[in-house]
C-alpha cells in the first residue's frame, strides 16, 4: 500500500505557508455569473464566434415588423446595411425584404409556429444600392414558459449566385426547350411535305403513264389490229410462214397496257381523293385481291374524328408498305388490318401469321426506299408510335396509334407553327 499522507489541519497549514500557489488558490475568486468584466468579455468571444460564421446569425422578435434584436456583422457584408440600424426605433427587418416576398415569409414562418418546427425560407431583399440579393433564412421559434412565442433564431445565407445559376440555367433549358419545340416543327412540317411531294410525283408518274404511254400503247394495238385484219384478208400472206405470231403482239399489248393502268392506279389511287380512312382501306384491300390474289380481312368501324388528307395519305401508304412487306416475305396468301379508335388515338394494326422476321436486322438493312423504315420514321416524327412484334416463334404485328388530338395540329403543321408537342413516350419500334 502507499505510505498515508498527513492530512491534518497543521500539515495543510503548513503546506499552504510553503507553496504560494496554494495560498492564491485559497483566497476568493470572482463570480463570473455576476462579475460584468467577465460577462463583456464572454460576450465579446461569443459575438466574436457568430461573426466568423459564413452569413448572419440573428435573433428577432415574432411580430409584423420582425424588429431586430440582434443581427450579426455578416448582414452588413451581405446588404450593405449596417445591423445596428435594424432596430425598434429605426429601420425594421421587414423594410429590407422585397414587399412580394413578404407574405411568403409571414406564411412559411406562421406554419413553422404553429407546427413548432423549424423553416427554410428563401426570399429578396434591397441592398444599400438597391440592388437585390437572394437570402436563405434558416430559423426556429423560441417559445416562453406559457408556449407564447418569445423571438426567432436563425442564421441568414447570401444564396444570390447560386440563385442566379440557378435562373440561368431554366433560361438555357426555356431556350434550349423552344429551339428543339421549333426544330420539331420544322421537322414535322418537312415530314408532311415530304409525304405530299412524293405523292405529287406519283400522281404525276401516272397521268404521263394514263395520258402518255397508255394512248400510245393504245394506238400501237388498233394498228396491231388492222395488221392482223389486213393479214387475215389477205390469201397471199400464209400467216404461220411469218417469224413472229402477230396475235402474240396483240396480247403483249393488251399485257402491257394492264400493266401501265395498274402502275397508275398503284402511284396514285383515285380513292385518295375524296374517301375517308376506312374507305381508303377498303379499297386497298379489294385492290390486293384484284392484282395480287392476296387476300386481306379489314376489320373495324368508321372513325368518329376527322383524318385530314395529308394524314390519311401518310397512314393509307404505310399500310400498304405493311401489307407489301407481307406479301413479299411472309410466305402466307393473307393479312388481317384491324382499325379502332380509343379515347386518347387512331390505332391501325396489321397482322399475319406468317414467317416472322428479325426486326432489328431487317430495320438496320433497309436503308433506301419507302419501307418498314422510312414508315416508321416518318409517322414518329408526326408523334404517332409504331412498333413492329415478330416473335422467333412466327408471325408480325405491326401497329400503328396516332394521337387524335395531333389530327387538330395539322393545318399548323402545314403553317409551320405547330405548338410544341406534349411530353410522353414517342414509342419503340
Amino acid at each position: 500500500m502507499p505510505p498515508s499522507s498527513d492530512t491534518s489541519p497543521d500539515s495543510r497549514e503548513k503546506s499552504a505557508d510553503a507553496d504560494p500557489s496554494s495560498a492564491r488558490a485559497r483566497r476568493p475568486s470572482r463570480d463570473r455569473a455576476t462579475d460584468p468584466d467577465a460577462s463583456g468579455d464572454r460576450m465579446r468571444r461569443l459575438d466574436a464566434l457568430v461573426n466568423r460564421l459564413p452569413g448572419a446569425v440573428y435573433r428577432c422578435t415574432y411580430d409584423r415588423e420582425w424588429t431586430s434584436l440582434y443581427m450579426g456583422d455578416g448582414f452588413g457584408e451581405i446588404t450593405g446595411i449596417a445591423p445596428d440600424s435594424l432596430d425598434a426605433a429605426g429601420r425594421s427587418f421587414r423594410d429590407v425584404i422585397v414587399s412580394a416576398d413578404v407574405q411568403h415569409i409571414r406564411d412559411e414562418v406562421a406554419r413553422a409556429v404553429t407546427n413548432r418546427t423549424p423553416y427554410n425560407i428563401e426570399y429578396r431583399v434591397l441592398t444599400s444600392d438597391g440592388s437585390v440579393r437572394w437570402l436563405q433564412d434558416s430559423g426556429q421559434p423560441l417559445y416562453d414558459d406559457d408556449g407564447h412565442v418569445r423571438w426567432l433564431n436563425g442564421i441568414l445565407l447570401d444564396i444570390t449566385r447560386r440563385r442566379e445559376s440557378e435562373e440561368s440555367l431554366r433560361d438555357l433549358m426555356e431556350s434550349l426547350e423552344e429551339t428543339v419545340a421549333t426544330r420539331t416543327r420544322q421537322v414535322r412540317t418537312l415530314a408532311v411535305e415530304l409525304s405530299m411531294v412524293e405523292q405529287q410525283e406519283r400522281s404525276d408518274i401516272a397521268r404521263t403513264l394514263h395520258d402518255e404511254l397508255q394512248q400510245f400503247l393504245y394506238g400501237v394495238q388498233v394498228q396491231t389490229k388492222m395488221l392482223l385484219n389486213d393479214i387475215e384478208s389477205n390469201p397471199n400472206v400464209d400467216p404461220e410462214a411469218l417469224s413472229v405470231d402477230p396475235s402474240r403482239i396483240d396480247d403483249l399489248l393488251r399485257e402491257a397496257i394492264q400493266t401501265t393502268r395498274g402502275l397508275s392506279v398503284d402511284l396514285a389511287p383515285p380513292v385518295l381523293d375524296s374517301d375517308g380512312l376506312l374507305e381508303s382501306l377498303q379499297w386497298l384491300r379489294s385492290h390486293f385481291d384484284e392484282t395480287r390474289g392476296f387476300d386481306v380481312q379489314l376489320k373495324g368501324d368508321r372513325l368518329s374524328v376527322d383524318v385530314p388528307d395529308e394524314m390519311l395519305l401518310i397512314f393509307f401508304q404505310a399500310v400498304r408498305e405493311l401489307l407489301l412487306n407481307t406479301y413479299r416475305h411472309a410466305g402466307i396468301g393473307k393479312a388481317t388490318v384491324h382499325i379502332a379508335e380509343t379515347s386518347a388515338n387512331i390505332v391501325i394494326a396489321v397482322a399475319d401469321e406468317g414467317c416472322g422476321f428479325d426486326v432489328a436486322k431487317e430495320l438496320e438493312k433497309e436503308r433506301t426506299g419507302y419501307g418498314l423504315r422510312t414508315a416508321g420514321e416518318r409517322l414518329r416524327l408526326l408523334g404517332a408510335n409504331f412498333q413492329i412484334d415478330s416473335p422467333p416463334s412466327g408471325g408480325t404485328k405491326c401497329t400503328i396509334r396516332f394521337p387524335k388530338q395531333r389530327l387538330q395540329e395539322f393545318p399548323s403543321i402545314l403553317s409551320g407553327d405547330m405548338p410544341p408537342p406534349p411530353p410522353g413516350p414517342s414509342g419503340a419500334s
